[in-house]
């Protein structure tokens, strides 16, 4: 699994995606893999099988129980296991268990210590859980196996940079992530976040401005746009209309309107 969570924290890979044109498709699939591991009850890859697919189709109770049925039939001090303990975890955390996310990967953390998905996976979940000192730690892990990762360098700078760390080396890892990825707009995002905080506003201007160039729609890199614009002490008259139009809601906030704007003002 892929999704992001826009802005600023981004999910490892893990599973294939679920997309929502997808869903009849996923299910038809469901009900087959269903179908069967009820006829095949010994093969633990259809149970496999069908518990990944049930995350794609956003069924996390089937896809928990195929998860422990396998975890269940195999050595449980196996990396195998912990490879199981893993999609157990990201499990949990899209259905927003996280107690029972940290727990299983805790686990597969003990089973797969080198394996940088694994704390960047229980770093995410900590984030999401407000125990940011323990994403901290989680996010450090990972980079010591993966220290190229840009999504988990991403993450902890987004981290630093929104819950009282260390702005120099939040900028740096956001720009180490950009540069890895540079077509990525949520790691220019985060890098125009960290850049805001730490005062460059001309480089976060600059960044947010491209940003929402490409997507006038998206409600994050306008309100972090605006919140750039609102600090900078002289406007043209573009960039105040710009802003006006970015803290405008409903119908008045019309993307085209943005679009042209920003046109000016590049």
């Amino acid at each position: 699994m892929t999704t992001l969570l826009r802005h600023g924290m981004l999910m490892l890979t893990l599973l294939a995606p679920s997309f929502a044109g997808m869903q009849d498709g996923l299910d038809q699939k469901l009900r087959e893999l269903r179908d069967q591991a009820a006829e095949h009850p010994g093969r633990l890859d259809l149970r496999l099988a069908l518990g990944n697919a049930a995350v794609q189709a956003q069924d996390y109770d089937i896809a928990l129980q195929a998860f422990q049925e396998v975890l269940a039939a195999i050595d449980p001090d196996s990396a195998a296991a912990g490879g199981i303990e893993l999609r157990i975890g990201e499990t949990y955390r899209r259905k927003g268990d996280f107690q029972n996310a940290a727990t299983a990967l805790g686990r597969a953390r003990e089973l797969l210590p080198d394996n940088p998905l694994v704390p960047g996976t229980l770093g995410l979940v900590f984030d999401l859980s407000g125990k940011f000192s323990e994403a901290e730690e989680a996010y450090r892990a990972a980079l010591k196996l993966d220290p190229g990762n840009p999504t988990t360098l991403n993450n902890l700078a987004y981290l630093l940079a929104m819950h009282g760390g260390g702005l120099d080396e939040a900028r740096s890892l956001a720009a180490k992530a950009h540069q890895i990825a540079p077509d990525s707009a949520d790691f220019t995002d985060t890098l125009a976040v960290v850049c805001t905080r730490t005062g460059d506003l001309d480089t976060a201007r600059a960044l947010l401005l491209d940003l929402v160039g490409r997507d006038p729609a998206d409600e994050g890199f306008r309100r972090h746009l605006a919140a750039v614009l609102d600090q900078e002490s002289a406007r043209s008259s573009p960039e105040q209309a710009l802003l006006e139009a970015l803290q405008a809601t409903g119908s008045a906030a019309s993307p085209d309107q943005i679009t042209a704007l920003v046109g000016k003002i590049r």
